[in-house]
């Protein structure tokens, strides 16, 4: 089996929530921070025939990188075998156990509130976020519109950034994010809310995101 770009970019993606994965039977990737305040799951083409555990995937993808157009093997019941060109690397599994995985099942909340954010918008928040050394997201309606602002909400006299989206009839919100959790792959995203069970969701072309929000929310 060769891993498709696509999948590869996922996987970079999926390490900066978690180094730890389990990769599961079939054509999804799933993961979950060590806060466990970040699911994320995609879709992808490879079809995987088992269950294995990776403890280290960035370890694991700079490993996929020294073989020329890797090919993986993973016939083996403890370790995968990555051909590539004249070279041949045996990398063993994790042990699950150690693994910090997501739940079997998970019993997404009724969502209350729907927007969408351009990838150009969340770019601008997690680039002035990353600038100004600002920890917080807010997102609420304001005059018929949604506003977006990057802040410190424990500092009165905090500098921020703040962004004016698109015209919205919706119900109220005030929803409250933290900067650190916004690790999503760059594109645009669907998001929807549940007010009540403080968690959204981002949806996007290539993976979909729950995200805590903040208590204050």
């Amino acid at each position: 089996m060769k891993l498709s770009d696509k999948t590869i970019g996922i996987l970079q993606n999926f390490s900066k929530i978690n180094q730890n994965i389990l990769i599961k039977q079939g054509k999804k990737l799933k993961t979950m921070s060590i806060m466990k305040n970040i699911l994320a799951e995609a879709d992808v083409t490879e079809d995987f025939d088992k269950d294995f555990g990776i403890y280290d995937l960035n370890e694991f993808l700079t490993v996929l990188s020294l073989g020329n157009q890797a090919d993986l093997d993973f016939s083996n019941d403890n370790h995968v075998t990555i051909n590539g060109g004249n070279s041949k690397i045996k990398y063993f599994y994790s042990d699950p156990n150690v693994l910090v995985v997501p739940p079997e099942n998970f019993n997404a909340p009724e969502c209350d509130v729907r927007f969408a954010l351009s990838g150009s918008t969340i770019e601008n928040v997690q680039k002035a976020a990353s600038v100004m050394q600002l920890p917080d997201v807010i997102i609420a309606p304001d005059n018929g519109k949604i506003t977006i602002k990057v802040t410190d909400v424990k500092n009165p006299t905090s500098n921020d950034y703040t962004e004016t989206l698109d015209t919205y009839d919706g119900p109220d919100f005030n929803f409250h994010l933290k900067t650190e959790n916004l690790k999503m792959i760059p594109g645009d995203y669907d998001i929807s809310a549940s007010s009540q069970m403080n968690i959204s969701n981002w949806s996007g072309l290539l993976a979909s995101y729950w995200i805590a929000m903040e208590a204050d929310t």
